[in-house]
């Protein structure tokens, strides 16, 4: 889907680059590996902004929703 964006963008089409990146953040797979990407850190026990952490796989699924 990345690539599909990467390519709408230099064909010039920003209408629907943005569509395309709206449904990206929608996606279910998308949230899965940022929710992953974030949480294999070193630093995933560092909570955020929201003073939260996910440490186990429980609440890294609850954390997605």
């Amino acid at each position: 889907m990345q690539c599909e964006i990467a390519a709408v963008y230099m064909s010039g089409n920003l209408r629907r680059t943005k569509q395309l990146i709206s449904e990206l953040t929608k996606h279910d797979a998308a949230i899965s590996i940022a929710v992953k990407r974030v949480t294999a850190k070193t630093s995933r026990r560092t909570p955020g902004l929201d003073g939260i952490t996910w440490v186990t796989p429980t609440e890294r699924l609850e954390g997605r929703n």
